[in-house]
């Protein structure tokens, strides 16, 4: 009887070890399992167009409590002398907003930069000169109006700041673009992967900040899961339905155009970069096993 008892004390734990590791398992994917994908421009003239569409607005932050747009992109060829750009609404004119990287035999070499202009050419620039843009890694790049400053964030941390009281609100009125300067598509073409660009039309936290870069102790997390939602956002994780994307939040359609942006199935800024990692949890769980 004692021996009966003792086997089935022994099956029972290891059917609870069992039934843990399988939770456990159930829990990373759902922690850890993200998107790999990414958009690739490689080439002159690559660009993905969104046609004008009232959600691309950004409202007058001093009256609206704030706005927030930027997203995740990796240079893979920073070679030059003229500057790469990945988001542009209507460069060259005004209102606008840009983002861009210097080349690295510019006068500025790899910079990350972010400008935004109203209609009445009131103009913020911002510059990032302590946080060198880097070939070949992921990097997040973030602007914010808070009713009072404009600040440019890269990887969760303030590179740039300036007043911002005297910019309203932009309203371009034309297609923005990824991957590509609206008036030089042959020259001023981004050379690398983009994903996870979103916008917001309120101010973000300094946490939601962290958790868009995954920094300051914060998991790395959607824009559409963050507690603000984004009037729009491209993930960018999946691939074109033929030359079409639609927008994960906003309803808004990009076009691909050019010799036609590719889709990088295995590349994505969602690496597992902080919190405890499977093999530790697996090295537990084979402990708890031989108990």
């Amino acid at each position: 009887m004692v021996m009966k008892l003792k086997t089935k004390m022994m099956n029972t734990k290891r059917m609870t070890t069992r039934k843990l590791k399988f939770l456990i398992m159930i829990s990373l994917m759902m922690v850890y399992t993200t998107a790999t994908a990414s958009w690739v421009f490689d080439t002159e003239g690559e660009r993905v167009s969104v046609g004008d569409n009232a959600v691309l607005t950004i409202p007058d932050h001093s009256a609206s409590g704030g706005w927030a747009i930027g997203g995740w992109f990796k240079v893979t060829n920073n070679t030059g002398t003229a500057y790469q750009y990945m988001l542009d609404w209507n460069y060259g004119a005004n209102p606008a907003v840009y983002f861009y990287v210097s080349e690295d035999s510019q006068a500025d070499p790899d910079e990350g930069k972010s400008a935004v202009r109203d209609a009445g050419a009131d103009e913020k620039l911002l510059t990032s000169t302590t946080a060198p843009i880097v070939n070949n890694t992921w990097i997040h790049i973030l602007m914010v109006a808070d009713g009072t400053n404009i600040t440019l964030y890269i990887d969760g941390s303030s590179a740039a700041t300036s007043s911002s009281t005297l910019v309203d609100a932009i309203d371009a009125a034309t297609s923005m673009y990824f991957g590509d300067r609206n008036d030089t598509p042959a020259s001023r073409n981004f050379v690398g992967k983009m994903a996870e660009w979103a916008k917001w039309d309120t101010e973000l936290t300094a946490t939601e900040i962290d958790q868009l870069s995954g920094t300051n102790g914060q998991s790395l997390t959607a824009p559409n899961a963050i507690a603000t939602a984004p009037a729009w956002y491209f993930a960018m994780d999946n691939d074109f339905s033929g030359n079409n994307y639609t927008s994960e939040t906003g309803s808004l359609t990009g076009v691909r155009s050019g010799a036609g942006v590719a889709f990088d199935i295995n590349d994505h800024p969602w690496s597992i970069t902080s919190g405890t990692s499977i093999p530790v949890i697996y090295r537990h769980l084979d402990q708890m096993k031989k108990k």
